[in-house]
Order: structure tokens, then sequence, then C-alpha cells
């Protein structure tokens, strides 16, 4: 895959997740869509539906980046956790596969890798959350991954702690 010029220039438009598809005690995640996407617009502006419906009927979006962040976080947005990992697992893929491994683009692989601890989250995988949250900080420890990583640790840790007292005795 050759990487856009227009990606490693663009901006990356972040939204805060309402969790209006999930309970109102949803935590509010972050997640990133890149603003050069063509349903970025619509991801952006809550028409996920729309979005899911022209991304999914496009036969490239597997193959793009762009395009297969924005329907990761559609698919989040939208309350449907199980397709957005499908789409966020392609994004994963698209920007591993560069072999430049710019600055630019470790900040693109970490928020790829942030987007699907957030539908992983959702999933009730909360292991499968923290060590996407934690490649995701390897590569580039920015807000997002911080402020998601808090929140997931906040969920996990209970679980952890629970699992490693019951252990012991």
């Amino acid at each position: 895959m050759k990487l856009k010029t227009a990606l490693l220039t663009s901006a990356m438009t972040i939204t805060a997740f309402s969790g209006a598809s999930y309970a109102d005690e949803s935590p509010a995640f972050k997640v990133a869509v890149v603003d050069t996407s063509s349903s970025s617009t619509d991801v952006i502006s809550g028409k996920y539906a729309k979005a899911i419906a022209t991304l999914r009927s496009n036969p490239k979006v597997k193959e793009s980046f762009e395009e297969s962040t924005s329907l990761c976080v559609a698919y989040i947005k939208s309350g449907d956790a199980s397709g957005s990992i499908s789409a966020c697992n392609a994004a994963i893929d698209n920007i591993a596969s560069l072999k430049t491994k710019s600055s630019k683009v470790r900040y693109l692989h970490s928020l790829s890798y942030s987007n699907r601890a957030v539908a992983r989250y959702f999933e009730n995988d909360m292991a499968g959350a923290m060590d996407d949250l934690k490649s995701a900080r390897l590569l580039n420890n920015n807000n997002i991954v911080k402020t998601n990583l808090t929140i997931v640790k906040k969920q996990y840790m209970p679980f952890e702690e629970t699992s490693s007292s019951m252990s012991a005795e």
C-alpha cells in the first residue's frame, strides 16, 4: 500500500466518544478519524448509518487506511463494536504495511490501536483493550491514548486485582 501524501500532511479530526449508543455511564473515550476520508464528514457529523452504508459498498475500503478508520469509528459510534473490530483490524494492517516509520505514521498507527481498544472495551474484552492501548502507547504516547488508557485501567484493574487476591488465598 502506498500512503497518500495527503494522509501524511493532513490533520486528524479527533472526536470524543459520546456513549449515546451505550449506557449513560459510558466513559468518554476518544476515537480518531482521518479528515481526508470521503466518509469522515458523515462520521464526524453523526451520520453513522450513512457512512457505514457508503463505506460497505466500497470494495476497496479494506485496502484504505483512511476509509477503514472511518468505518471503524462509525461502527463504534453506532454501537456495533464487533463490526468495528474488523474495520479497525483493516486500518491497523494498512498502516502497519507501510515501509516508512515516520513519526506521523507511528502516530496514526497508535490511533488505530486506540480505536480498536475502544471497540474491544465495548465487546467486554478488557485484556484485549489493554493490550491494544499498550501497543498504542509504545508507538506514540499521545493524549488520546493516555485518555483511553486511563479509562480502561479504571475498569480493568479491579478485575486484575480480584483475580490476584483470589489466587493468593
